[in-house]
């Protein structure tokens, strides 16, 4: 039994409200604009992907002008926790170097955003294969 009917529109009406919570949360508490102190360049900021201050600092330097470039050039963001610990880290040095808060914003979701097995990947593409045919 599949994601039809009534089932998916309140599937549609879960994720528009789950959306309008990001949003206003993301509204509410926006990237630190300064840290109350500078940490040193030796401070480990990406404890999964070991990367330091002074790596996103130099980044930044040679162009890292967002949260993705920086998490592009130095990895930081890339290890198990995907930025839930050195986000905010790596926000602070985007402001502290003048980068706007919408661009030193905290790492983009990327799909899938959790492992899925690849026999239930086929089966939903099997299954939304059906759904499209029968409209």
């Amino acid at each position: 039994m599949g994601f039809a009917g009534p089932r998916l529109d309140a599937e549609k009406a879960a994720l528009k409200k789950a959306r309008a919570f990001a949003a206003a949360l993301a509204r509410i508490y926006p990237p630190p604009q300064t840290l109350p102190v500078a940490p040193p360049d030796d401070t480990l900021i990406c404890r999964c992907e070991d990367v330091r201050a002074g790596d996103i600092r130099a980044a930044i330097a040679e162009g890292a002008h967002e949260n993705f470039a920086v998490k592009t050039w130095t990895r930081a963001g890339m290890g198990p926790c995907q930025g839930r610990i050195c986000g905010a880290g790596i926000a602070a040095a985007l402001a502290e170097a003048g980068v706007p808060a919408d661009r030193a914003s905290y790492n983009r979701a990327h799909l899938p955003l959790r492992p899925v097995p690849l026999p239930l990947m086929r089966a939903a593409m099997e299954r939304q294969a059906e759904l499209e045919t029968m409209t």
